[in-house]
């Protein structure tokens, strides 16, 4: 496959690769600062925002969100050198959780912030989110007052009294720390370069005095061991006396090096300080209900990673509006896709077990994220996205998807979907097992929850066959009839074809791809009759 010129932009999907959203690039700047091209990407983006928003008024699950930051008493810039110099200064300081934007209701609010605080003083809250269970703190026991004093004053006032509405109902929530840098006013950078400055000027002079010191202890030493003036080629003559190394060996010749990676570490950051956001997604369901949000947690990684560029731009309204959409954007793209593609998710289902790459065209940029979450989501393989459209290109979106552990792909899938929302698809292959599997998705495409979970049994159950068949071949190396066996299970498997797509790949042995290929011929044969 060819290679991609260098001007495309690299976007991962894992840890070591990211996904972020065309907003983190288009958003990346200030709207005043914005060229006529990203401003009508942001146009474009809050229209297709408003195609989702009412998916996600029809959603029968209450699903909210609250947006917070965590501010010091001190100063930011103050805050920020004490990270440098030492990061537990700031468990000391006194903080307060003060809301960005949400659209919870008061108790929702508070009982979220209660959460997060006790998650925040215990260090339970990680970058790369976490799922858990919100309870209702002003049910409370009476026992626990002092604690809920506790809360109300790092709050900032008492708890509501709740609803008895929602008894029955538990709330799952996917937290995370997103950590946005932000430049400093002039005059703190200022202060804090020439803070540097001297610092570097102190350790630089501390040096050459330590080193000054140990030349003349070195040259004092010589002296007194040969009674005269020593040069040089006189000392390194006598360093092998023991009384000379014992006193080498006692010197300090040490440079305080902790000290200049602190002064490296305000430089890197000098003129910018770290805010540090908490950002909770709840959703209400019944209690009898399992929580299946944990499946999604690649999803809700990959929004709150976007969410992190869009609080660095001014259009506040594409923030609450994609915020608020947090529900159908990670999880409802589920079913949006099944409804797109109808019976030939069966032709993905196959090229994705198949292991081939994928080009993605379409007008809309949402259109294109929801065809690669669910391509993700159905690969075995991790899949690494590469997006090759222009970035002042609004009107056409192109994106390029390659498994990570495939050496080489001689088939790859175009996807094209048209203005007029046309579907179109280079890829007619497909067995008895994706069709099966594709009436399954059918019919469970309104619980897109369920959804997901059928995906991962999809997998599962491509892997579960791929090692049964693979313990197979190997026995069957010296024996015939295990051999014989092996053929009986391709005979009653309809997914023969993709098993030993797999297995072919995933296997050097020659002897093994002897057994496969004696395998193979006679299942022709078998067609055949």
């Amino acid at each position: 496959m060819s290679q991609l010129s260098s001007s495309t932009d690299n976007v991962g999907l894992s840890k070591s690769q990211e996904f972020p959203l065309s907003i983190s690039t288009m958003l990346g700047v200030s709207t005043t600062n914005a060229t006529a091209n990203q401003q009508q990407q942001q146009h474009a983006y809050t229209n297709s925002l408003s195609s989702v928003s009412e998916e996600n008024d029809n959603n029968n699950m209450n699903n909210y969100y609250c947006l917070m930051i965590k501010e010091y008493s001190s100063s930011p810039a103050d805050n920020n050198n004490n990270n440098n110099d030492n990061n537990n200064n700031n468990q000391n300081q006194s903080f307060t959780l003060n809301i960005v934007h949400t659209n919870a209701t008061n108790i929702q609010t508070h009982n979220i912030k209660s959460f997060i605080l006790s998650k925040l003083l215990k260090n339970l809250i990680f970058k790369r989110g976490s799922i858990g269970r919100i309870e209702d703190t002003s049910l409370a026991s009476s026992s626990n007052s002092l604690n809920t004093n506790v809360i109300d004053s790092l709050l900032g006032g008492s708890l509501p009294s709740s609803s008895s509405n929602n008894k029955n109902n538990e709330i799952s929530c996917y937290y995370t720390l997103i950590e946005v840098q932000e430049p400093t006013n002039t005059s703190t950078t200022t202060t804090t370069t020439t803070s540097i400055n001297n610092n570097l000027t102190t350790s630089s002079s501390s040096s050459s005095n330590t080193t000054t010191k140990t030349t003349t202890t070195t040259t004092t030493t010589t002296s007194d061991l040969t009674g005269t003036n020593s040069t040089s080629d006189d000392t390194l003559d006598n360093t092998n006396s023991p009384l000379v190394q014992t006193d080498i060996e006692n010197l300090d010749f040490s440079i305080n090096i902790n000290d200049n990676q602190i002064l490296l570490s305000e430089i890197e950051n000098c003129g910018n300080i770290i805010k540090e956001y908490y950002l909770c997604l709840c959703y209400e369901h019944p209690e009898s209900q399992v929580n299946n949000i944990d499946t999604f947690h690649l999803e809700l990684g990959d929004f709150c990673y976007d969410i992190g560029y869009l609080i660095k731009s001014s259009n506040q309204e594409i923030l609450t509006n994609t915020l608020s959409n947090w529900y159908s954007l990670c999880i409802n793209y589920l079913t949006r896709t099944i409804d797109m593609f109808n019976d030939k998710i069966s032709l993905l289902l196959h090229s994705s077990l198949s292991g081939y790459a994928y080009n993605i065209e379409t007008p809309n940029d949402l259109i294109a994220k929801d065809i690669i979450h669910f391509l993700r989501s159905i690969s075995i393989p991790n899949l690494t996205v590469i997006k090759t459209s222009s970035e002042s290109d609004s009107t056409l979106f192109k994106y390029e998807l390659n498994p990570e552990s495939v050496n080489s792909i001689d088939t790859i899938v175009n996807i094209t979907v048209t203005k007029e929302n046309t579907l179109i698809l280079n890829y007619k292959g497909t067995n008895g097992f994706c069709r099966k599997w594709c009436r399954i998705f059918l019919d469970a495409k309104a619980d897109s929850l369920r959804l997901r979970n059928l995906a991962e049994e999809f997998k599962l159950k491509v892997i579960q066959e791929l090692n049964h068949f693979r313990r197979m071949v190997d026995s069957s190396k010296n024996n015939n009839y295990l051999l014989y066996k092996s053929f009986l299970f391709l005979v009653g498997s309809d997914n023969s074809d993709i098993l030993f797509d797999l297995l072919k790949k995933d296997n050097d042995d020659p002897a093994v791809k002897e057994i496969l290929n004696i395998l193979q011929l006679q299942l022709q044969q078998q067609l055949q009759q």
